[in-house]
């Protein structure tokens, strides 16, 4: 359990990042 909550973490963040780059370009 533990490491799928790590997982939909990980997935937010990179999601929040690619929207950060998308709107810094």
């Amino acid at each position: 359990m533990q490491q799928l909550g790590a997982s939909g973490h990980n997935y937010l963040i990179s999601m929040l990042n690619l929207n950060v780059e998308a709107s810094m370009v």
